[in-house]
């Protein structure tokens, strides 16, 4: 401040004050909150944009029946914005998009608030936010994995696959979906067999072969509201059966198991791509298929390297691996191949000891884990993600 010179913040203040005191104010009086949210929308309509779901909310608030002087809705939709901003995926826009998509159709995103009016009858605002606040419960479910029912394993773990495999797009349809199972059109068993095929085509579209999803937007966003209007189980199982028609051959997704790759070593492999996170979802997935249980729960495991990953050739591939408790993991580099069998042998991973049993496993080689690959690739698209 000891530079500055006292003409230059005279100037300033100066400056201020000719600003605060070309204010003006205006008071606009209304009566009652319907015509106070009407004055709101019109003014806003000349101003700054608001966010969607603020202008939702105050068509909703506009045509509220006030009770003893009391809104019935503010608590209401507190709870819908709160329980959104708290789960994995805090878009408010997101929801209220996922929504309009669901219940009136997939709409431009200037289009989704006259959406919401045109589809919301003034007597049936109260209808509007009781259905939101329900949805709003049905979307934490899917964006967090979880419905936090313990009877509900398997759902739960479809779920969460959905979301390691960054599903999206799905969004719409599985409120749809689990909107009807909420309402009983669809039993417990039916649901998840048709769960596990929507995980099984996502799973090698998006999860192997990385396919973008924007060519499938189109029968997703239709099934949508179709399900919303006129749920029926065949809707359902068409759906998916629609998208299995979308599937990559064996010889599409052959190719592009085989090239899962994982290694700390990365200066060995400079042509190969590491994905982690894909290679623990494929052993996930492994494992359950050869334990055939219904708790749906692997305990966490690092990523063995049958061969170590350190002697490079095809020890980055897919071929090579196996789960392994992380504290056993670290004591195997170097050693020899009988020394791993016997670990394999004993441990508490299924898909480990069935390793152990492999023909080649104590002359293991690069063509052994080519092999092995193509193998795993085939049991996974014929058998473990059979759609």
């Amino acid at each position: 401040m000891k530079d500055v010179k006292e003409e230059d913040i005279s100037t300033c203040l100066t400056k201020l004050r000719d600003a605060i005191l070309k204010i003006s104010i205006v008071k606009i009086q209304v009566t009652d909150t319907r015509s106070a949210s009407l004055v709101f929308e019109t003014i806003n309509a000349r101003g700054q944009t608001l966010e969607v779901h603020d202008l939702i909310k105050n068509y909703l608030f506009m045509y509220e029946k006030v009770i003893g002087g009391r809104s019935l809705f503010e608590k209401k939709w507190e709870k819908i914005i709160e329980s959104i901003e708290r789960c994995k995926d805090p878009s408010i826009p997101r929801f209220f998009t996922h929504y309009c998509t669901s219940f009136f159709g997939k709409k431009k995103q200037g289009e989704i608030y006259e959406t919401y009016k045109n589809n919301t009858p003034r007597n049936d605002v109260s209808k509007r936010i009781k259905s939101l606040e329900e949805v709003s419960k049905i979307y934490v479910t899917i964006v967090n994995g979880t419905d936090n029912i313990r009877q509900h394993k398997e759902l739960n773990y479809y779920l969460s696959c959905f979301n390691e495999l960054g599903i999206s797009i799905l969004r719409p349809v599985l409120i749809s979906v689990l909107l009807a199972f909420k309402n009983n059109k669809i039993d417990y068993q039916t649901l998840c067999k048709e769960m596990k095929r929507l995980v099984s085509f996502f799973s090698i579209y998006v999860g192997i072969c990385s396919i973008k999803t924007n060519t499938l937007e189109e029968l997703i966003y239709s099934t949508a509201l179709e399900l919303q209007k006129n749920f029926s189980v065949s809707l359902f199982e068409n759906f998916i059966n629609n998208l299995n028609l979308k599937r990559p051959s064996f010889d599409d997704f052959c190719v592009s198991f085989k090239q899962l790759a994982y290694s700390k070593y990365k200066n060995k492999y400079s042509n190969v791509v590491i994905n982690k996170k894909k290679v623990q979802y494929v052993l996930k997935e492994f494992e359950l298929f050869i334990l055939d249980n219904e708790d749906f729960v692997v305990p966490d495991f690092s990523i063995e390297h049958i061969k170590d990953d350190k002697d490079g050739g095809n020890a980055c591939y897919i071929g090579n691996f196996i789960p392994l408790p992380p504290r056993k993991n670290g004591k195997l580099a170097g050693k020899t191949m009988v020394d791993k069998q016997k670990l394999y042998e004993k441990s508490s991973f299924a898909s480990t000891r069935k390793f152990s049993q492999h023909s080649e496993c104590l002359n293991w080689k690069d063509e052994s884990i080519e092999k092995r690959s193509k193998a795993m690739a085939k049991e996974f698209y014929d058998n473990i993600w059979k759609v």
